[in-house]
C-alpha cells in the first residue's frame, strides 16, 4: 500500500513539474491593463463637494418644489436669504419656513430634512436648506424651522454643508 501511495505521489509530483516546466504547453495570463483614468473624476475636496453635489430636483419623490412667493417669509427671512446672509447669521438662532422636499429618519442620531421655498438658485443649490433635528415630519409638510446656523460644516466622507440648521425644532403648519 505505501509503495502505491508513493508512485502516486512521485506521479503527481512529476504533472506538477512538467506543467511548469518552459517545454510544456503553458497557459499564459492576458497581462492586467492599467487602471484608466478617462472616467474618473479628480480626488474630492471640500470645494469640489459643494460645487459638484447636484441640488435636489424641482420634483422630489413626486413632490413638487414650491413657487417663489408662495411660502410666507419667516421672521429671518426666505431660504434664499439664509444663504445670503450666512456670515452674519453664522452661530445664530433662525427661523425659517419651508416646503419639506426629502426626509432622512435617524442618520447619524439625528433626522436630516432637506427645505425649500422657491428663493434661491438651484444651480448653486441655495434653494435647498438642510436641517438636522429630533422631530419627525412628512415629505411635502409646509414647517416653521427655529434653530441654530452652522456655516462650513464637513461632516467628512463627502458631506460639506455651506449653510445648515442644527438642532432645529419643527412646527408643521
Amino acid at each position: 500500500m505505501k509503495s502505491i501511495l508513493g508512485l502516486m505521489l512521485a506521479a503527481s509530483t512529476l504533472v506538477v513539474f512538467i506543467g511548469c516546466s518552459d517545454k510544456g504547453p503553458a497557459l499564459k495570463e492576458a497581462p492586467t491593463p492599467p487602471p484608466s483614468t478617462e472616467n474618473q473624476a479628480p480626488p474630492a475636496t471640500s470645494e469640489t463637494v459643494i460645487k459638484e453635489h447636484p441640488p435636489l430636483k424641482k420634483t422630489v419623490n413626486g413632490i413638487s418644489a414650491p413657487a417663489a412667493g408662495s411660502i410666507e417669509k419667516a421672521d429671518s427671512g426666505t431660504i434664499g436669504d439664509i444663504f445670503a446672509n450666512k456670515d452674519k447669521l453664522e452661530g445664530k438662532k433662525i427661523t425659517v419656513r419651508g416646503k419639506v422636499m426629502k426626509f432622512s429618519p435617524m442618520i447619524m442620531g439625528r433626522n436630516w430634512v432637506h427645505l425649500q421655498d422657491g428663493t434661491g438658485e438651484a444651480a448653486s443649490g441655495t434653494n435647498d436648506l438642510t436641517v438636522t433635528t429630533s422631530d419627525t415630519v412628512n415629505v411635502g409638510d409646509i414647517v416653521l424651522v427655529a434653530g441654530t446656523v452652522v456655516i462650513n460644516k464637513d461632516l467628512g466622507a463627502g458631506y460639506t454643508y455651506d449653510v445648515i440648521v442644527e438642532e432645529a425644532t419643527l412646527t408643521v403648519e
